[in-house]
């Protein structure tokens, strides 16, 4: 019998690698502004609190003045909404995974501080239409709920299955603000590790369950 009916999942560092294509469009905005560049795994551990923290961590200390941050938005959106999935895939025993999951019959939804100006295109690009819903957390008109670890995002993805019950709703994230917001829905939690936060800041939540690789995750969510 399996462990979980409904699977809430991150995106960026959780189901899908996208440090490359943060990094470039990242390093773009840098050079527009007459900033220095950043390697990719430095952008990849700004990731996790929505895209203004990303920027305002890249710009260092000009993360503080608010008429830089918004030249940095202004320009990394439409870069990146063009470039997102130049290098950016599913990570390795991701899509087997879902496979699995899904002909065991658990149902899966995203909740992801990527905006919905990205997600509407990356989610169904990557994954077809695996997910239910996909709630995009942010601040702009076109986003669904409060960033994480907000848990409005729970609460929008369980209203979609309301006849699961609490104890068979899970969220899988690679973050420490996945964790929290897993612990704000009064939730379980995986923190996998192959994402964009260090193995020992995750172990140091001490989530309910830890993964190192999609097989693991697998058999945690199906028991």
């Amino acid at each position: 019998m399996r462990r979980y009916d409904l699977v809430i999942f991150d995106l960026d560092g959780t189901i899908a690698d996208t440090k490359r294509d943060l990094a470039a469009a990242t390093n773009h905005t840098l050079a527009e502004l007459g900033l220095p560049a950043h390697d990719v795994e430095e952008v990849a551990s700004f990731v996790g609190g929505g895209l203004k923290l990303l920027l305002t961590r890249a710009l260092g200390p000009h993360g503080s003045d608010p008429v830089m941050i918004e030249r940095a938005l202004a320009a990394f959106r439409p870069y990146y909404k063009a470039h997102m999935m130049d290098a950016t895939r599913p990570y390795e025993g991701t899509m087997e995974m879902l496979d699995a999951i899904t002909k065991a019959g658990l149902v899966s939804a995203i909740a992801t501080n990527k905006p919905r100006l990205f997600t509407g295109g990356l989610v169904p690009g990557l994954f077809g239409n695996r997910f239910d819903p996909v709630i995009a957390c942010g601040s702009s008109a076109d986003d669904d709920a409060p960033r994480k670890p907000d848990p409005t995002c729970v609460a929008m993805c369980r209203a979609k299955h309301p006849k699961i019950p609490t104890e068979r709703v899970i969220f899988v994230g690679d973050s420490v603000v996945d964790y929290e917001t897993a612990k704000n829905g009064g939730l379980d939690v995986v923190s996998v590790t192959w994402g964009y936060a260090p193995r020992e800041k995750l172990l140091a939540q001490n989530p309910r369950w830890v993964a190192d690789d999609n097989a693991a995750l697998q058999q945690i969510l199906l028991g």
